[in-house]
């Protein structure tokens, strides 16, 4: 049976979905598309215009939120029992975030262990804004299996895809937004959306022009690139001293539209002094799309990348995070389709009309037999005592007439007096 899910990518610049089909073992792409942002503020709006792309979606929806939308720490606390954690953890978060932990949706993954210590990457979205997601899915007739934050989900994907045990940072790098995830040891322990050189929206020396990404002044593009390296440098140092850590990412596989650029790409990779590789999910786990439905000019994986990695993540049974939990948690899910539920309700229909049918034939199977055994016991009596003219129940007049014999036998004696 077939298992569709659908991943849908939210960013600043623009929302993304894809939809994947598994069958026999077989993961295919075979659908996806992309609609730029108009209102960085009115994400929610911007989903809805998505959904209407997607019409009559039958598949397990995976929705992928920017770091933006949530609030991002990493603390330590003095046990491992995750009761204790779930118990402390909102009273831990109180003097940390800006809106009370009562209005946020909180949620955690550890990612280490130092100490007698836990180690943990939390995060927190407000409620409200959760409510907006999911008010424009349930307008559309979609019910989301998971919210999740879409930086953890590629970060994820792109763990398993990658044979090497090495540490790395995956930089998502667009016009107007930087975020960065950076995996140890197998996990990832940090997750940041840091801000932007000021020159970068006055200036704007990076600009997309018919497709291409162009620059208009190298010198401040230079400089733009070597303030982003400072402030991920910065950021990871600031970390492990934090954490006690001591992680150097090895390589950096870079996504987003600045990813496009040659002369970007390799200033990163001068200035970080590690050797970069542009991100390209697909191409990395050998997941082929339908004849009908990819097209490779089409394809840009920077656009596409994280949705892809949301609707793989649906075919998990858990997400490391998942937001909908609590009064959001979905109260019944189904991972079948329309079409599916039709199919199964057409093949119990099928199998009730012939059990009905065998019963009906077995009752007038049953009903012929008596019958015959009631004309062969008529038949019988009729024979044995044929001064009966009225039968209504020839069992029970055999029985009666039996007894009436064995009584008439007994009174009668075998040696009398009389000569």
């Amino acid at each position: 049976m077939a298992r569709k899910t659908f991943g849908i990518d939210i960013n600043e610049e623009r929302i993304a979905g894809v939809l994947v089909e598994e069958k026999a073992g077989e993961k295919n792409i075979i659908s996806y598309g992309h609609i730029p942002i108009k209102d960085p503020k009115d994400l929610a709006g911007s989903l809805s215009t998505l959904l209407e792309d997607f019409e009559e979606l039958e598949a397990s929806t995976v929705i992928g939120l920017p770091l933006g939308c949530g609030s991002l720490r990493n603390i330590t606390l003095p046990f491992f029992d995750k009761k204790k954690i779930e118990q402390t953890l909102n009273f831990e978060l109180d003097e940390l975030l800006i809106t009370p932990f009562d209005q946020q949706v909180i949620e955690h993954i550890t990612v280490g262990r130092q100490n007698d210590s836990s180690q943990l990457l939390v995060a927190g979205i407000e409620k409200q804004l959760l409510e907006q997601f999911i008010d424009q899915c349930e307008a559309h007739n979609v019910a989301p299996r998971t919210i999740t934050l879409r930086t953890l989900v590629l970060a994820e994907n792109l763990l398993l895809s990658h044979s090497s045990a090495e540490d790395f940072l995956v930089l998502d790098v667009e016009l107007h937004s930087l975020t960065l995830a950076l995996v140890h040891e197998g996990k990832t322990v940090l997750m940041r959306k840091l801000p932007l050189p000021d020159v970068m929206f006055t200036i704007t020396p990076f600009s997309w022009s018919e497709g291409n990404m162009e620059i208009s002044d190298i010198e401040e593009a230079k400089a733009c690139i070597a303030s982003i390296c400072e402030t991920i440098t910065n950021c990871i140092h600031y970390f492990n001293h934090e954490s006690g850590l001591s992680v150097n990412p090895k390589h950096i596989l870079l996504t987003g539209s600045l990813a496009q650029s040659d002369f970007f790409r390799a200033n990163i990779e001068s200035d970080l002094g590690v050797p970069l590789k542009q991100c390209n999910l697909l191409e990395d786990i050998n997941t082929a799309g339908g004849s009908h439905a990819l097209d490779d000019e089409e394809w840009q994986p920077w656009k596409f990348d994280h949705a892809l990695a949301l609707a793989l993540s649906g075919f998990s049974k858990k997400s490391s995070m998942n937001f909908l939990k609590g009064e959001y948690a979905p109260t019944l899910y189904f991972s079948f389709s329309k079409k599916q539920l039709i199919q199964a309700a057409l093949g119990l229909f099928l199998v009730l009309f012939l059990a009905t049918g065998y019963m009906i034939y077995d009752y007038k199977k049953l009903t012929r037999v008596s019958s015959e055994i009631k004309q062969e016991l008529r038949t019988a009596f009729q024979e044995s005592f044929p001064g009966v003219t009225r039968i209504i129940d020839p069992l029970a007049q055999m029985q009666s007439k039996l007894i009436e014999i064995e009584n008439t036998a007994a009174s009668t004696p075998l040696f009398s007096d009389e000569k």
